[in-house]
């Protein structure tokens, strides 16, 4: 950025975990609150994945229609450790969530 305005100066690295992030994702649950507020009824989905190096990971997406327009919005996706089995999953999104 510097090179376009040499007047930037960049925040630092403490600026960006302590405020400019917690603000970030803070904006983004009121964002995210309100439209569900809007939703008769919602649907939460838990999916996992297998990357190729055969880590497993955990998502949950929340579905819903936001002035009958179908809306879809990531709630979590963590690293799922250990087995695949119904009885894990379970444990890892009542242990989080």
């Amino acid at each position: 950025m510097r090179d376009v305005d040499h007047k930037y100066d960049p925040p630092c690295r403490q600026t960006v975990t302590y405020s400019m992030t917690p603000k970030a994702v803070k904006a983004k649950e009121t964002e995210l609150q309100s439209k569900l507020d809007q939703c008769t009824s919602v649907v939460l989905r838990a999916d996992g994945w297998t990357d190729r190096r055969m880590h497993t990971y955990l998502g949950i997406t929340v579905h819903g229609f936001v002035v009958c327009v179908a809306d879809s919005n990531l709630l979590a996706f963590n690293a799922l450790p250990g087995s695949h089995t119904s009885q894990h999953i379970a444990e890892e999104i009542e242990s989080r969530w």
